[in-house]
């Protein structure tokens, strides 16, 4: 656990927890002067009810000007309270993380893909995963960002180290990440109402007969206006102001099914806009010096301010949600052609914007994503940044441990795999730690190309596609066995090793669904056929005549192992990769020490 990390976060917590109080106390006192205004201002108008006509309009002017200032002050204030509970929370969950409960963050299950070339193996997605403990996301489209970095790894060297210099600048940010963080979390927002504003530019918005509407929607207001001054003046009669009552209402009703339309496809947004206008607002007026950083940014700002538009669009939208309520629809649409104007104002948003959305859309996600990324930095300043290279050394790490396992109970290995067409075979007892090795590599290969830090003092790699078969799952829904899912994956891998010409390849005890001699005959062969083809990787096996290989091939292949200690006492691991090929197996011992079979325990 980081001390530091641990006292900032704690630290930030009281405050706001501190803010949260005095904001608190102010709220009660807002509610109580608005009962007094409310309340004592019916009781003056009462007794002034005898006083001159313009008294007692002009304090009940004032009366109801003091209070929409109390309800707007209130509003502000039930908004900072809300963004103080969110900071609170942000830094309690913070708090959770570094004691390795991530229970708070979402474990993306919708992600998982049992037929993705790595991600099912690795356990990236799932209640304990890789993605739990990296996910700090508050938009669904940052976590899917997210995934999609963990799931589609970039290849391009120079792509990753500008990733990790924008990393780098945010990892330094953490007033601003938990900003944007408790702002996210003033909405949540639904998968079904981000899809409809995504897709708004592919909507063909008309409002037919728009010029005239345009000019009615001005002209017929404003008659209706003076036609209720000339009505309280005694000018006209009453049936004659109903005229532009019943104007306003027939344009309505011609234009009914196209304003609930809008309605349709604009309205009920407002809370999710003023989210996202929240973060434009915030990545627009923050200084970056990274180079993706600057370029999301700009994003925002080019042609023009998203979080000005957002602004707009916004105010629009909750003047239409007006007519949710029944009694002010009907007032707003008999005086100011309310749903028209609202529509229209609307339409020429969208002809204005709309194509922008998805570039401003994809700016927060990405802000989103990367937050999470620059949050894993802070919370473990033990991480390094790895080093890509084209032509170096497939795999270079030093001191190298799995990112879910605590730094004091992690044992960390070095690991080196030169270039093309090596494989290391690694053997060991149960439980003695091959397949959490091979996942430690294999998931630090995936945050390093996604731009992060990694688990290890140093790591050097060259960024390649990654494929593995750690295991698989029988399909009854078609028909296939076990056996027949793990050969259809093993022709993938060899597949994409022939198309692609260099993948990293991570193979644990292949074969499983056969017999232990054909087993160890299609083992051989298919390892043939990898280093045939150029592969490079890692194998984990039980079988110890595959190390044999070593012999045939001194330059391509070679044998690593993790030992056990067997003794009356029982086992010992010390979880540490060495040369060679393991020289104790532990099934019986264990079987025997379990009950399982007779004995003493003692192989």
């Amino acid at each position: 656990m980081s001390q530091s990390a641990e006292k900032i976060y704690q630290e930030r917590q009281q405050k706001f927890e501190q803010e949260l109080t005095v904001t608190n106390k102010w709220l009660r006192l807002l509610s109580f002067l608005r009962l007094i205004v409310f309340m004592g201002g019916l009781i003056l108008l009462y007794q002034l009810r005898m006083a001159s006509p313009l008294l007692i309009v002009g304090l009940a002017i004032v009366l109801i000007g003091a209070f929409l200032f109390l309800m707007k002050r209130y509003s502000e204030l039930s908004e900072v309270k809300q963004m103080q509970e969110n900071y609170i929370e942000v830094n309690r969950n913070e708090l959770k993380a570094l004691g390795f409960d991530f229970s708070p963050f979402g474990p993306g299950n919708e992600y998982k893909q049992s037929e993705h070339p790595y991600s099912f193996d690795l356990d990236l997605f799932g209640e304990f995963s890789l993605f739990r403990m990296l996910n700090r996301t508050t938009t669904s489209v940052g976590s899917r960002r997210l995934a999609s970095w963990l799931q589609n790894m970039m290849l391009s060297p120079e792509k990753i180290k500008a990733r990790q210099e924008a990393v780098k600048e945010l990892t330094e940010k953490l007033s601003w990440r938990q900003t944007f963080s408790a702002s996210a979390m003033l909405y949540h927002e639904d998968d079904a109402h981000i899809e409809t504003i995504k897709n708004w530019k592919d909507i063909e918005v008309k409002f037919p007969g728009e010029t005239f509407f345009r000019i009615a929607g001005i002209v017929v207001p404003l008659l209706t206006l003076v036609a209720i001054g000339l009505l309280i003046a005694g000018e006209i009669t009453f049936g004659q102001y109903m005229i532009t009552f019943y104007v306003q209402w027939i344009l309505f009703g011609i234009r009914s099914k196209v304003l609930a339309f809008f309605f349709d496809n604009f309205g009920k947004n407002s809370a999710l806009l003023n989210k996202y206008r929240k973060l434009f607002d915030l990545i627009e007026n923050e200084t970056f010096a990274a180079e993706e950083t600057q370029a999301i940014r700009q994003m925002l700002i080019t042609p023009r301010k998203a979080s000005t538009e957002i602004k707009s669009l916004n105010k629009t939208i909750k003047l239409f949600e007006a007519r949710l309520n029944m009694i002010t629809v009907f007032l707003f649409n008999s005086i100011l052609m309310w749903d028209i104007n609202c529509s229209l104002a609307l339409l020429k948003w969208h002809r204005k914007n709309a194509t922008l959305l998805p570039q401003w859309l994809k700016a927060a996600e990405q802000f989103d994503a990367l937050n999470s990324l620059a949050n894993f930095a802070y919370n473990r300043p033990s991480t390094t940044f790895p080093v890509p290279e084209n032509d170096g050394h497939a795999l270079n790490a030093t001191l190298v441990g799995h990112p879910l396992i605590r730094e004091t109970e992690r044992i960390d290995n070095d690991f080196l795999i030169d270039g093309n067409g090596e494989f290391v075979i690694i053997t060991g007892a149960n439980m003695a730690g091959k397949s959490t090795f091979l996942r430690t590599v294999g998931v630090n290969l995936v945050l390093a190309m996604a731009g992060a830090p990694v688990c290890a003092k140093e790591f050097r790699f060259t960024p390649m596609p990654l494929y593995s078969h750690m295991r698989t799952d029988d399909d009854l829904g078609r028909h296939e066995s076990y056996f027949f899912a793990e050969l259809k994956k093993l022709k993938v891998i060899l597949e994409a090793l022939k198309e692609k010409g260099k993948i990293f390849i991570i193979l644990d005890e292949i074969l499983r669904g056969t017999n232990s001699e054909d087993k160890l005959s299609g083992s051989i062969q298919y390892l043939e056929q990898l280093i045939l083809n150029g592969g490079m990787g890692i194998i984990a096996t039980h079988d110890l005549k595959l190390t044999e290989l070593h012999e045939k091939h001194p330059k391509t292949l070679r044998n690593q192992c993790f030992e056990v200690n067997l003794s009356s006492e029982g086992l010992t691991f010390d979880y540490k990769l060495y040369e060679g090929v393991t020289r104790t197996m532990n099934a019986t011992f264990l079987m025997r020490q379990m009950g399982i079979i007779p004995g003493n325990g003692q192989s």
